[in-house]
């Protein structure tokens, strides 16, 4: 299947917009609180790195899907110019807390995590580029986006209320992301 043939599957808008360019998209919101899809889809968007050497802007291709046993699903990666070959271990909910990443890198022995991949049925691969990590983790914007994959606005006022200078450099972060997925040619 050539990558013009699949279906990018996105938590968020802005994931989807991102991918638009790269073939067909279908948002599954947050956790795929929209809706699982039956058909095979390829994962894209952005992912929190459980190791403090892949830094925010790192594009990730998805080479197997880990639980919190440390077994892993393997799934055949896509060939992308510059990215690295990831596990992603599977959540319900993004981790805030960078000792949380550490320890979730050492019992599992994932890359990155993501809160959508581990629920595709018929994953055909995934691209995910990184927004955070163990240095700089989510803490308040852990809440930023609700189920339906929007940005939650209140959410993202109280971080920065909050925190201003580390929800800056967070968001700083995400825009690295956004612009590795930007620039991402398959």
């Amino acid at each position: 299947m050539g990558m013009a043939e699949m279906t990018f599957a996105c938590a968020l808008g802005r994931e989807e917009q991102l991918a638009r360019r790269h073939g067909n998209t279908i948002i599954v919101g947050l956790r795929c609180k929209l809706g699982i899809p039956k058909a095979a889809v390829t994962a894209y968007g952005f992912a929190g790195s459980l190791r403090s050497d892949w830094k925010p802007g790192k594009i990730i291709s998805v080479v197997g899907i880990a639980d919190l046993s440390g077994k892993v699903r393997p799934v055949k990666p896509l060939e992308i110019p510059g990215a690295k070959y990831g596990v992603v271990l599977g959540l319900d909910e993004p981790v805030a807390d960078a000792s949380v990443l550490e320890e979730l890198r050492r019992s599992t022995g994932a890359d990155v995590v993501h809160t959508e991949t581990h629920l595709y049925t018929n994953l055909r691969g995934g691209i995910l580029a990184v927004t955070d990590y163990p240095l700089r983790p989510l803490r308040k914007l852990a809440t930023a986006v609700d189920d339906d994959g929007t940005l939650n606005w209140p959410n993202i006022r109280s971080a920065f209320l909050q925190e201003p200078v580390h929800s800056t450099l967070v968001s700083v972060n995400s825009l690295k992301a956004e612009w590795a997925l930007r620039r991402l040619v398959l």
